[in-house]
């Protein structure tokens, strides 16, 4: 027989004997120097590798002995294992077996935590919030395991608007001192609550857990540390208005994940790289880094990167004049969010409909979607301005410019409390044309300098002039507030 048939046949052997609880015996016979142990070696490499069947074998054996407690932990071990190579389906399938098993205390606990994580991700967010914080009730504090499920808690609560409850969970995990062993799940915990937090305008509490993170650092370096590190970094450099470097931190933030071996996050940091690339007016390299990521997200079952993915999807499009195709893709988003219950994504990828829609001329839809924005957004401070100022623009093109005029304001004075964390040059650009639409030129002018100077601040910062000129050129909003501003400055 050839290797790879004798092989299989080993393998079979194995699951057989693990299924019926009772051994087996394989006679190989050959000549020395065959490749009988290496056979042997092989065979051991290739059961090493598939440990997922093995314990999946083993709990059908187990169960089949008539001993459903004991299986129950190597479903648990089979889930988990699963969810590691991001095998979903298969992930919550043997999760959902462990429960059926009658796992209770801890083994439970571990159930329902592989069973958050995994519908997390597939989207169904109200199961995977269940699931948390069942699992958080019976892990012992201070473990990898109740680590994992206090951020999973955190996250589903920030994600349903319950801002509050994630920056108490954080508080939490920040006090409670880890277990033997949990020291690095503790910081990974902790990492992954500030990127949350930082994206709801809670940023001064993200900083003092990345400080505590950072302190508590070893010499051993931790790739997937880092790697959150460096995604949150990422976002703090757009905030500070720094283009470039907001693009080189998602850069390396996506090689951190891929050194840590987490698909999962790797495949959402390239969301985030390409959000960054939009920011440039890399339009086009946007579009096609999404498109492999839905591709790869889809495969998998991964809807929160098939839905993030989809929306920023409709960005690129939309800035590449893509109207029809942009808004397919922002409204195949809507429904991945309604679904998944994320306001926060679903507020942001209406604004960006609002602007497609007003871009195609339909005027009400746009005036609709701003209007759901501001609502989904309520609890994202650093978001709702540029839903308020996506609104006005709606007004203003209608004709309704008293509205226009005082919603704009509105908006000046949000962003003025609560900064931006997107959307700061459309909200500058549509006071200054509302201010200009209501007879007020030299108010819009000093307003559309003020938009310019921030522009060239931002742009001097980027070293390349390939970027430079794209950031100021190939970004519609960017582009219309120059223009506007030689226009009516000279």
């Amino acid at each position: 027989m050839g290797r790879r048939q004798e092989l299989l046949t080993l393998e079979a052997a194995v699951a057989g004997a693990v299924e019926e609880g009772a051994a087996r015996a394989v006679l190989v016979l050959g000549p020395p120097g065959v490749g009988k142990s290496r056979l042997r070696q092989e065979l051991l490499s290739r059961l090493a590798a598939r440990g997922e069947r093995l314990q999946v074998w083993t709990a059908r054996g187990v169960e089949r002995a008539g001993d459903p407690g004991r299986a129950g932990g190597h479903w648990v071990r089979a889930a988990e294992i699963a969810l590691e190579a991001s095998d979903l389906a298969g992930a919550i399938e043997r999760a959902q077996r462990a429960l059926a098993c009658g796992a209770s205390g801890e083994l439970r606990g571990a159930a329902c935590l592989v069973l958050a994580e995994a519908l997390s991700w597939t989207g169904d967010r109200n199961r995977a919030a269940v699931n948390a914080g069942e699992a958080l009730d019976l892990l012992s504090a201070g473990t990898e395991r109740w680590y994992s499920a206090a951020r999973i808690v955190g996250h589903e609560g920030a994600r349903s608007g319950q801002v509050d409850r994630l920056e108490a969970v954080a508080r939490v995990v920040a006090a409670t001192p880890p277990a033997a062993g949990a020291d690095a799940a503790r910081r990974r915990a902790l990492a992954r609550l500030a990127w949350p937090l930082s994206f709801h305008g809670r940023a001064e509490v993200a900083r003092r857990l990345l400080d505590d993170v950072l302190a508590s650092m070893d010499e051993t370096p931790d790739p997937m540390v880092e790697a959150i590190v460096l995604g949150v970094k990422a976002h703090w450099a757009m905030l500070a208005g720094d283009p470039e470097l907001h693009l080189d931190l998602a850069e390396r933030a996506v090689l951190e994940f891929v050194r840590a071996g987490d698909s999962r996050g790797a495949s959402f940091a390239r969301t985030n790289l390409a959000f960054a690339q939009l920011g440039l007016g890399q339009h086009e390299l946007a579009e096609r880094q999404l498109r492999e990521a839905i591709a790869s997200a889809e495969r998998l079952g991964n809807m929160t990167v098939v839905v993030h993915s989809r929306s920023n999807l409709a960005l690129a499009l939309l800035g590449q004049a893509r109207l029809t195709e942009a808004r397919a893709e922002a409204i195949a988003a809507l429904e991945g969010c309604t679904a998944g219950r994320d306001m926060r994504v679903e507020g942001a990828t209406r604004v960006y409909l609002a602007t497609i829609e007003a871009r195609l001329g339909d005027l009400a839809s746009a005036q609709r979607e701003a209007l759901f924005a501001i609502e989904r957004l309520a609890t994202a401070p650093p978001l709702l301005a540029y839903a308020r100022a996506t609104l006005a623009g709606a007004l203003l093109r209608q004709g309704r410019l008293v509205e226009a005029r005082s919603t704009a304001a509105r908006a000046m004075d949000e962003i003025a409390r609560h900064g931006a964390e997107e959307g700061a040059e459309t909200i500058e650009l549509v006071w200054a044309e509302t201010l200009d639409a209501t007879g007020d030129r030299a108010a819009a002018a000093e307003a559309i300098g003020r938009a310019r100077e921030r522009l060239q601040v931002q742009a001097a910062r980027i070293r390349s002039e390939a970027l430079r000129r794209s950031f100021l050129e190939a970004v519609p909003v960017h582009a219309r507030t120059m223009a506007l501003a030689r226009e009516w400055l000279g």
